[in-house]
């Protein structure tokens, strides 16, 4: 499984390996996927998990790679 895949499955899931990954990768611009995960309710059962908006706030702010396709509306 490729570095993308497993970001992407871990933040489908909501785990801290999202952020592992994007720490050890810095190289690489998950930003099309932290935006697609904010946009979209990734959540098995949102009635139950609840709001993502923390954890994903989190991986914006350590990601190097903050441009305007992140904060724009």
């Amino acid at each position: 499984m490729t570095i993308r895949k497993q970001f992407r499955q871990s933040i489908k899931c909501g785990t801290g390996a999202a952020y592992l990954i994007l720490r050890d990768n810095a190289e690489i611009d998950f930003s099309i996927d932290i935006k697609k995960a904010a946009l979209t309710s990734l959540a098995n059962d949102p009635q139950s998990e609840g709001d993502r908006a923390d954890y994903l706030a989190r991986l914006i702010n350590h990601s190097d790679k903050k441009t305007n396709s992140l904060t724009a509306s």
